[in-house]
């Protein structure tokens, strides 16, 4: 891993509120998921390695937690029970569109990239954000 640290997978089962049961670390570690995720920014992100601000550090962190949960998101569906029904107890979890929950993380694993990089804009060409520099 080059960009996450240890400890990243409770991130990411923060984003779809479950527990280790539910998403095992075994499940977020997948070798191909984390080096994926980490591709993606490199190439996105070259100065990557230059980052010194902690903000930076840390949304160059919650953009590969956030590529992670979209990768996975499609397949909450299966990893989840949606109902449970045993002699004494009955319950229902609300339904989640997890293909429309897969897209609001890639917006904001955009945003935060951009946070990092700037914006291309066809009007103006490129817009550099640095946030030190707003009030």
């Amino acid at each position: 891993m080059i960009i996450l640290q240890p400890g990243f997978e409770a991130a990411v089962r923060s984003k779809f509120g479950v527990s280790q049961k539910e998403l095992p670390d075994s499940e977020i570690n997948v070798p191909f998921l984390v080096d994926r995720a980490e591709a993606d920014i490199i190439r996105r992100v070259p100065g990557y390695a230059e980052l010194t601000d902690p903000l930076d550090k840390l949304n160059l962190q919650g953009a590969a937690i956030t590529y992670l949960a979209m990768m996975i998101a499609p397949s909450m569906a299966r990893r989840l029970k949606h109902k449970v029904k045993t002699i004494d107890v009955s319950w229902e979890k609300e339904k989640v569109d997890w293909e429309a929950f897969a897209a609001r993380l890639r917006d904001e694993y955009e945003e935060l990239i951009g946070e990092l990089i700037g914006y291309d804009s066809p009007l103006v060409g490129r817009i550099d954000i640095d946030p030190r520099n707003t009030i």
